[in-house]
């Protein structure tokens, strides 16, 4: 089996693919009124903020409650995302 590289398409869109699974899998049990927190080490909206929209673009039982992106700052800490979603 041939190993993948970090930047390939690829391999990117199956990370893509394994989140959205993770995503939905979660939210299946998050009982009516609770909350979802996605969260990543990442700054890449690919892997974060689009996880998300794609995720309530089918799937009305969620709202987006609030979202933050911190900025890596060298020396001190990496960058990240996070999304708090309430199911209704």
């Amino acid at each position: 089996m041939a190993r993948r590289r970090l930047g390939d398409p690829a391999h990117l869109r199956s990370l893509t693919a394994l989140q959205d699974a993770i995503l939905r899998n979660a939210a299946t049990r998050v009982a009516r009124g609770g909350r979802l927190v996605y969260s990543t080490c990442s700054i890449d909206v690919d892997e974060d903020a689009q996880r998300v929209r794609a995720f309530l673009d089918v799937s009305s039982a969620f709202r987006l409650e609030e979202e933050r992106l911190t900025l890596p700052v060298p020396g001190r800490c990496d960058g990240g995302w996070v999304a708090r979603l309430r199911r209704r």
